[in-house]
């Protein structure tokens, strides 16, 4: 009797304690203890199986989800071998501040120079001539002008003026090699100093175009400086450094020149 008041107990303890009170909110399944005297209450394998089941479902599909976006980043890598070139088109107002900054063809050090702070303008006309050195050591000056115009000096700086032009075709035809990729100095004692755009070779209508090389212009013993004091003419040599250029040269007359 005492048996079966026990079992009772424990079955109406059992009951309050357990149902439903699997982690899936099931009712736990119940069965008989070993020994018949008392009942068990368990969850059932299969929630946990099934948890397992899902869990590596997940896992597979998220490895197959890292496969896929994997094949799919593989995909983007392959990259063309062809190389493909644009052509860029710059506005009026782009191509003119590009072309008023400083150019690296044209930086010159002047710390090594006494350069001229004169106050007011001195406004020259010049014309440029090429000097062929292929036949004679001293130089023979050709009688033709490549480039020519005017230009103004104001505190030792050398400005080419807008209507000045280079007359050897092709890229010279652009007036702004001569405003913008001109960088010169004029010494105290009336030298010019500096590098800017010059072009060594004409080109004719229909011919590949040429560009410019960049002489560094250094004081030459040969040159008739201008007299910044009394400024009226000058005579100024240009070499070239580069030895495949130095079959030629130039000769800078500057006249006319008035403060």
């Amino acid at each position: 009797m005492k048996k079966l008041f026990l079992a009772l107990t424990l079955l109406f303890i059992s009951s309050l304690s357990f149902a439903g009170d699997c982690p899936d909110g099931s009712d736990p399944i119940k069965s008989v203890s070993d020994d018949g005297t008392y009942f068990v209450y368990k969850c059932g394998g299969g929630t946990s199986d099934n948890s397992n089941s899902s869990n590596e479902t997940s896992n597979n599909n998220s490895s197959t989800s890292t496969t896929n976006k994997k094949s799919r980043n593989s995909k983007t890598l392959n990259k063309s071998s062809t190389i493909v070139t644009y052509d860029v088109e710059f506005s009026e107002a782009i191509l003119k501040e590009l072309l008023n900054k400083v150019v690296a063809k044209t930086e010159f050090d002047f710390s090594s120079y006494n350069i001229a702070n004169n106050s007011g303008n001195i406004n020259c006309t010049f014309k440029l001539r090429r000097v062929n050195y292929d036949k004679s050591v001293e130089g023979k000056i050709e009688n033709w002008d490549i480039a020519k115009g005017s230009l103004s000096i104001e505190d030792g700086k050398v400005s080419i003026n807008k209507r000045s032009f280079w007359n050897m075709g092709g890229l010279s035809s652009d007036p702004r090699y001569l405003q913008n990729e001109v960088n010169i100095r004029v010494t105290k004692d009336g030298h010019f100093v500096g590098k800017m755009a010059y072009f060594v070779l004409n080109v004719e209508s229909g011919e590949v175009a040429i560009k410019p090389s960049y002489p560094k212009l250094k004081k030459n013993p040969k040159s008739k400086p201008l007299d910044l004091n009394s400024p009226r003419k000058a005579q100024l040599w240009i070499d070239f450094d580069d030895p495949d250029e130095q079959w030629q040269g130039g000769l800078l007359y500057l006249s006319n020149c008035k403060k």
